[in-house]
């Protein structure tokens, strides 16, 4: 602090070194201070702001120096250690605030001598330290600009080269600026899903603002976006976050050329006020300023998030909502296209459009929590970093980075085209066969399907489902572990004859708020939002409760379903398998005409036809019409047992050999 920062501290001490020799003191202690800061403007306007007795205190210093200890030479006046440590402690005061030592903090300063009257004096009218210290912060708060502390002008950063160029949203845009322009309710809620861009729809009108590419009557606009982080952070006492909103808004209104942003502007209601019911929240604070068009506030807010707004009425009427679609792969293409040169100066690396491309398409194929355009920037700067980082040391981006990065976001295993995946892929029946005996066939319909699935030729939004029906110990659930054994792919199962009643199908998704279990989660959908890319059995379906059909008909239709706490469960990179001994029974019983000589094959037909119809009345149409496959496990023949037999035993030997039995 140099020596022209003490200008009012020294003119302070010069005012009470001529009040001590004015009235010949002997010594200088706190009080002499305190009298003379009586008289300060900033002190002053402190006891009228907080409605203390000034005449009190003051009264009460003059009677302390009515017998004040005198001196007749004036050159001997001391000052006390008492008077020194308060100057100092102001000084202290001051830099830690980085401020000027001035009366306010030589005031507050009075308060740490414990033995002092200065304080007794002020305590006597109620004065706390606390008082001062929140006084002298709100005066630095408008000092220094309330708004530039808690806001951020964003044509200044546009200016600066602190916002990039914004492709796309221009009817958005066109239509904000429209409303912004009315006489009343010239506000505006951005409405979207996570990711959309409603951010950079504000920086992209913040951003023509300072080009002058908008209307005439925008120019000279500033768009300042509020950190309502900032404004809550520090607030101790009732009623300082309201006030604190409420200097903002005076600020801003100053203006009349300036635009309140708000992200996530849902958080201001109940905010404040502990969100009491009837209690003076932000968003009672700034209703009457949106009414009568003096300021103009741009919000943002998810769909969800905007149910809240709708709460309160009142306060949703002086908003325009402005819905921001989710934008389209070709839209999103070239939104990273548009950014694409940031990434790749600030990375070292190269994207091509066939990069561009991969981007787009993978991250919409796997990348299912997320949404366009945010999921493809986040793919292609991760990619970046990976390269930074010094992992990868070509420069050059390729499809397989690409396909790395989402595999590790999606947490699934690498994408179709690499050979490794080929040749899987290409061998899996084969894997399948060497452990699953006598049913080839089913074995070969159901691994086409996958093939298909792998190859992108089978629809991307479905799940590819099966129903497995035969009778038991043929060999069903062996091949759903055989499947995703040789896949490489996660094994989930689940016995459906603990779903049996209405009461319990509600733990699949995870019981609603307010039930028994409503914490566990969802036994279907949570090892699904963990591992997308898995084997998924559900065995003895004819068992489970009527209602479990209708809740896999979105499975297998949409592939997603939401869990009890809003969380989506994706399930187009996911198999599905259900098991069925439906209609064995009554097939094995049934027998041919006698009288009649039949085949093997008529007889199987015959089965299959019994089978079928026992099925059709167990599971409703709209539930069979959405499996994508159907199959029968055979009987196993005299040779399909040996084999098994034969493979048990040769597993059990390995066991007794790794034991030395």
């Amino acid at each position: 602090m140099n020596e022209k920062d003490y200008a009012e501290l020294k003119k302070i001490v010069g005012e009470v070194q001529t009040y001590v020799e004015k009235n010949k003191h002997a010594f200088v202690v706190p009080e002499h201070l305190l009298k003379v800061l009586l008289n300060d403007k900033k002190v002053k306007d402190f006891f009228k702001t907080n409605k203390f007795s000034l005449n009190v205190v003051e009264k009460d210093v003059d009677a302390f120096f009515k017998d004040f200890d005198k001196t007749t030479d004036i050159s001997k006046i001391v000052p006390t250690n008492a008077y020194t440590q308060v100057i100092q402690r102001a000084i202290v005061m001051a830099n830690l605030r980085a401020m000027e030592p001035d009366s306010l903090q030589l005031f507050q300063s009075l308060f740490e001598d414990e033995d002092s009257f200065a304080k007794f004096f002020l305590e006597k009218v109620g004065i706390k330290e606390s008082d001062v210290s929140d006084y002298i912060r709100k005066r630095q708060e408008f000092c220094n600009g309330i708004l530039n502390r808690f806001a951020v002008n964003l044509v200044d950063m546009a200016k600066e080269g602190k916002i990039g160029k914004i492709i796309g949203r221009n009817s958005e845009t066109e239509r904000m600026i429209e409303i912004l322009n009315k006489k009343k309710s010239n506000n505006v809620i951005l409405c979207g899903v996570e990711g959309c861009g409603k951010t950079s729809v504000v920086e992209g009108l913040a951003l023509r603002i300072a080009e002058n590419s908008v209307p005439k009557s925008m120019k000279g606009f500033e768009v300042w976006s509020l950190d309502m982080g900032s404004m809550i952070a520090g607030t101790k006492f009732r009623g300082e976050f309201e006030e604190r909103l409420e200097n903002v808004i005076k600020e801003i209104s100053t203006n009349p050329k300036s635009i309140l942003f708000i992200d996530e502007i849902h958080t201001i209601i109940g905010a404040g006020v502990g969100g009491n019911e009837g209690a003076l929240d932000a968003s009672n604070i700034l209703k009457p300023y949106l009414s009568n068009g003096k300021l103009r506030v741009i919000g943002a807010t998810t769909y969800d998030e905007y149910k809240k707004i709708l709460k309160d009425k009142a306060f949703a009427r002086r908003f325009k909502k402005i819905d921001l679609i989710e934008p389209s792969k070709e839209e999103t293409f070239e939104i990273i296209q548009g950014v694409r040169n940031d990434y790749e100066v600030f990375h070292g690396v190269k994207y091509s459009d066939e990069v561009l491309r991969d981007i787009v398409d993978l991250s919409a194929r796997y990348l299912f929590d997320k949404h366009f355009p945010d999921k493809a920037i986040d793919v292609m700067d991760e990619i970046g970093a990976k390269h930074r980082s010094g992992f990868v040391k070509s420069k050059n981006v390729t499809r397989k980075d690409v396909e790395n990065v989402v595999c590790k976001m999606a947490n699934i295993n690498e994408i179709s085209v690499s050979k490794d995946e080929t040749e899987k892929i290409k061998m899996l029946d084969v894997g399948i066969k060497t452990e699953l005996f006598g049913q080839d066939e089913t074995v070969d319909s159901i691994v086409r399907k996958i093939k298909m699935m792998k190859a992108g030729l089978y629809n991307n939004n479905k799940c590819l489902s099966a129903l497995l029906l035969g009778a038991t110990g043929t060999g069903k659930t062996e091949f759903s572990k055989l499947l995703a054994k040789n896949l490489g792919m996660n094994f989930v199962k689940l016995d459906m004859s603990e779903y049996s009643l209405e009461m319990d199908v509600n733990k699949l998704t995870g019981c609603a708020q307010g039930f028994v279990g409503y914490e566990q989660s969802g036994a279907l959908t949570e090892p699904v939002i963990r591992n997308p890319n898995s084997v998924v059995l559900l065995d003895e379906i004819e068992k489970a409760h009527k209602n479990v059909y209708n809740l896999l008909l979105q499975v297998m239709d949409e592939g997603k379903l939401t869990d009890n706490n809003g969380r989506e469960a994706n399930f187009k990179n996911v198999i599905l398998l259900m098991t069925s001994n439906v209609g064995i029974s009554v097939a094995e019983q049934t027998s041919s005409a006698v009288g009649f000589v039949v085949t093997e094959e008529d007889k199987q037909k015959e089965k299959g036809k019994i089978i079928e119809n026992v099925m059709k009345k167990t599971f409703p149409p709209e539930f069979r019409n959405r499996i994508s496959e159907i199959c029968f496990f055979n009987n196993l023949s005299k040779s399909s047992m040996e084999n098994i037999v034969y493979k048990n035993i040769s597993r059990i030997n390995k066991d007794l050999k790794d034991k030395n039995v």
